[in-house]
Order: C-alpha cells, then sequence, then structure tokens
C-alpha cells in the first residue's frame, strides 16, 4: 500500500530536498507543502527512509482537528511549530524532548495557526538528541557560528577531541576552533584569511595561511587524527583537493567535512562524495543536516 510520508527541514532547503527525492527516491509523488514541512505519496512497498536534507522523514498518519489534539497531549509523543512564533496548544519543553533510539514515535506537526497533523517515525539506532538530532548554544566568545556545525556534530554523535591532533581547512575567522581548542584538541587551523586573534593565545593551536591547494601532507604531523573542512568551494572540489593531501596517509580517526550545497543538484552527487572517502578506508559514513546548516550537509567518515 502507498503511504504518505512527512519530511521536517530548515525553511529555504524545500527545493534541495525535492531534488534528494528526486535523485534517490523517484517513486515519490510531491503531495503538498508549506515552508519547511513537505508530503510526498511513497512508492508501493518503498521503505521509509531518512532524507539528508531532512530533520525528519516519517509516515503521515492524518489530519487533526484541535478537539482531536487533546487526545495526543502526553509527553509520549512529539510535538514541533512550522514557526516558533505560532501560539501552539501545547507545553513548551514538549518540543525539545529527548528521544531514544529504536523507538516509535508519533509526533503532531503545527504547519499553520489553525492546521495540525499527526505522523509517526521510528528513531535510528545511533540517537542521542531530540527531533532536530541536537541543538548548539553559541557562545559570546566564539568567533563565528562555524563554532554551531562541529558542537552539534559532536552532541549528536558524541565525539571528544581531548588529546587529538585536528586539522581544519577553511579555519578562519575560527568558530569550529574555538570549540575544538576548547574540547582539549591540538589543532592546525588553514586559511589564507584572518583568524581572530584570541585563537593565537591558545598555545595548541597552528596557523598555516595559505589555500589548501598549496598544502602538501608534508606541511602536518605524521599522525593527524580528524581532518575537518569548512571550505566555501564547490564540493567536488573540497573532496578532490581533500584526497589529494591525505590520501597516500589518511587521518587516523576520520573527516569531518562540511560541503556546500549551492546549487541543488549537488545533493544527487553525495553519495559519489560519500564513496570517495570510503575508498580512503573509512567504510562508516554519515550525511548529516544540522540546525546551524543553511545551504550545506556535513559528511563524516570514520574507519570503522
Amino acid at each position: 500500500m502507498n503511504k504518505f510520508l512527512f519530511t521536517i527541514v530548515n525553511q529555504g532547503l524545500e527545493k534541495h530536498l525535492k531534488t534528494e527525492v528526486e535523485s534517490y527516491f523517484p517513486n515519490w509523488k510531491f503531495a503538498y507543502s508549506r515552508p519547511g514541512f513537505l508530503t510526498f505519496k511513497g512508492g508501493d512497498g518503498d521503505t521509509i527512509s531518512h532524507l539528508w536534507m531532512s530533520f525528519r522523514t516519517g509516515e503521515v498518519v492524518r489530519k487533526l482537528t484541535l478537539e482531536e489534539l487533546k487526545d495526543f497531549m502526553t509527553s509520549e509523543n512529539i510535538f514541533w511549530r512550522r514557526e516558533e512564533d505560532f501560539i501552539a496548544p501545547w507545553p513548551a519543553e514538549y518540543e525539545l524532548k529527548k528521544i531514544v533510539k529504536n523507538k516509535t514515535y508519533f509526533i503532531v506537526m503545527m504547519t499553520d495557526p489553525d492546521q495540525f497533523w499527526l505522523g509517526k517515525f521510528k528513531s535510528s539506532n545511533n540517537e542521542t538528541g531530540h527531533l532536530y538530532g541536537a541543538k548548539a548554544e553559541l557562545p559570546e566568545s566564539s568567533p563565528s557560528r562555524a563554532y554551531l556545525k562541529i558542537a552539534e556534530a559532536s552532541a549528536l554523535f558524541e565525539l571528544s577531541f581531548k588529546d587529538k591532533t585536528v586539522v581544519e581547512f577553511g579555519s578562519a575567522p575560527g568558530g569550529a576552533v574555538h570549540y575544538l581548542l576548547n574540547d582539549g584538541a591540538n589543532v592546525i587551523g588553514v586559511d589564507p584569511g584572518e583568524m581572530d586573534a584570541d585563537i593565537f593565545k591558545n598555545k595548541n593551536y597552528k596557523h598555516i595561511k595559505r589555500p589548501i591547494e598549496k598544502c602538501t601532507r608534508g606541511d602536518f604531523p605524521e599522525k593527524v587524527d580528524w581532518v575537518l573542512s569548512d571550505i566555501n568551494l564547490p564540493p567536488s572540489v573540497v573532496i578532490r583537493e581533500i584526497r589529494q593531501v591525505f590520501e597516500k596517509h589518511p587521518p587516523e580517526v576520520g573527516f569531518i567535512i562540511t560541503l556546500k550545497m549551492t546549487k541543488s543538484d549537488y545533493v544527487g552527487r553525495l553519495e559519489n562524495f560519500e564513496l570517495q572517502l570510503k575508498k580512503l578506508g573509512f567504510p562508516k559514513t554519515n550525511i548529516r543536516y544540522f540546525p546551524s546548516h543553511k545551504q550545506e550537509v556535513m559528511l563524516m567518515a570514520q574507519r570503522g
């Protein structure tokens, strides 16, 4: 039987999500949308899969009236508002409820002040966050919002960089470096741009002031644990340049790469970018869209 599916995305990414569906789930047919909320009619027998450009993907159960909503007002369920200024008829704390792994949840979604949808989804086997996966707060001391990207990845995947050697390409002005240093990492930032002056006060930071294409493996210590990238270049260029530097002597643990999805057709090539890192000996891969992301996704690859 065909099922109607819902997706929750950051507003402005609807076109990218549609491209992802067209590329990887051609049997799904677009049905309805509001900014940040789309539904599709799934193909007969299709498995409901998580979409890379979506925070959550699940099955539409039905629309709800305000009267019917009372039957689902329980902390066991998940609640979401498309706009924060909508006055929701449920307690605010329901919306950031912790989600546990391998569990089926009902979700009540408010797409307009008078429109409610009931859906259901199953959490993954590595859940550690809530509806959006993970959200982080930006400290006043951080030089940029890049802090949030690595903070959210660390929270979702329970990463620790303490005593690790990390190379970050595209490090200026230092948001991600700020997080890494505070977490106890030794960081080498690579960027022709200017870093925040406070970063240099930390003895565990070293800067290489040139672009990635002018770097070689010899610029870095023999033992590098993680390679990060937040370079503002097309994804294919970023992957190519990183491979050229680290193909023969890759990092010990893995890669965390922010890929700029400035063109929607890049979404259809994500599997290829993922495959290129797997060929370097990193079979454990994840592609995730975080709350702090705009037109970008995170590609993480680890050894196993």
